[in-house]
């Protein structure tokens, strides 16, 4: 193992043996500093494999450095998490997965607070184009195009949009959606998952191995309702997670990545007939 430097707690990683190093156990290991918040068995049962391919066939290449774009807004930029060793629920889980992985991550995030899906039409290509990323994570956390009231259509097609252009740089995609806030039981109790499922909606339609989702609102949700907790004492403000939210989110993320693709380096797969590509 390389650095030691996360303090995240994980329970629940599936055993998930490459080349005889047992990955989930060796994450379990870098990452077992906390346990009064550890996400335990029961905390996440929903499917996270690759769409359109089974988790135990993704095929992986060998270790390196890969290079990781984060895409979203305030949440994805790690706002309310602490200023050590915080940085945001991905920042933390891309920390984790390099202290056992073959890949050194080396993630640039360009989650801009305040944006909208629409607003990064002209920076996202050029982000591309500069970077040149082998996966590209979009976190869109959906508050600021459902404050804005941005039509549901809009929504699935920008997403749609992000997803094609970064398949286009030949960029693995991992859709994940945000952690929960006040808002999610609030305000937007009924907009938020609505939007997420027009997120994902767009995702599934490519029917590609290089295409991800990572659904961490709806396990954070499931993890607060087995665990007979409020979202209270995750809650940073109205919108956004606290350090505790953006903790258990990255051991959710975490626990999708080891279920899915273990310590090896994602490789770009390239169409082999019409299924793999966009049904829309």
């Amino acid at each position: 193992m390389r650095r030691h430097h996360t303090t995240l707690a994980i329970t629940c990683l599936c055993a998930i043996s490459l080349g005889g190093v047992t990955f989930a156990q060796n994450l379990n290991s870098v990452t077992s500093h906390r346990t009064s918040n550890s996400v335990t068995q029961e905390a996440v049962t929903t499917s996270t494999a690759p769409i359109g391919l089974p988790a135990a066939t993704v095929p992986m290449a060998g270790g390196s450095r890969a290079g990781v774009l984060i895409v979203g807004a305030s949440v994805a930029r790690g706002w309310k998490d602490d200023r050590t060793d915080g940085g945001g629920y991905l920042d933390r889980a891309f920390r984790a997965i390099s202290d056992v992985s073959e890949t050194d991550f080396h993630v640039i995030n360009k989650a801009v607070p305040g944006s909208t899906l629409k607003s990064v039409r002209e920076t996202y290509p050029q982000w591309l184009n500069t970077y040149h990323p082998d996966l590209v994570i979009l976190a869109w956390g959906g508050l600021n195009d459902l404050a804005k009231k941005t039509p549901l259509a809009d929504i699935r097609r920008e997403v749609h949009w992000e997803i094609a252009t970064a398949l286009a740089h030949r960029a693995n995609v991992i859709l994940v959606t945000s952690p929960i806030s006040r808002a999610s039981y609030t305000t937007y109790r009924t907009g938020q998952p609505r939007l997420f499922q027009a997120e994902i909606d767009a995702a599934k339609s490519f029917r590609s191995p290089n295409v991800h989702v990572f659904d961490v609102f709806t396990q954070m949700k499931m993890y607060l309702q087995v665990h007979r907790q409020t979202y209270v004492p995750y809650m940073g403000d109205a919108w956004h997670p606290n350090a505790l939210g953006h903790e258990l989110a990255a051991q959710l993320f975490l626990k999708d990545w080891t279920t899915s693709f273990g310590p090896q380096r994602l490789a770009f797969q390239d169409p082999q007939s019409s299924d793999s590509t966009s049904r829309t």
